[in-house]
């Protein structure tokens, strides 16, 4: 058997990745719940999901930031 596939969920709110995580989890997916775009450049090179998406309002994780991902 394969493992689930692995998806990261970044928001600096916590009830949002909560639910997020809730409802992947339910789907087969396994879930890290990210609150920061350290923790987010950390879990990219430690334990890579899945593509990935964001929006310019997360923290220290917003378009002008990555480009560090291929440092």
């Amino acid at each position: 058997m394969s493992p689930d596939p692995h998806i990261a969920v970044l928001d600096d709110e916590v009830e949002i990745t909560r639910l997020l995580a809730g409802y992947l989890t339910a789907q087969g997916f396994r879930v890290t719940q990210l609150h920061s775009g350290a923790a987010l450049f950390h879990t990219l090179r430690t334990d890579p999901p899945v593509p990935a998406a964001t929006h310019d309002h997360s923290p220290g994780c917003g378009p002008a930031d990555l480009p560090a991902l291929a440092a």
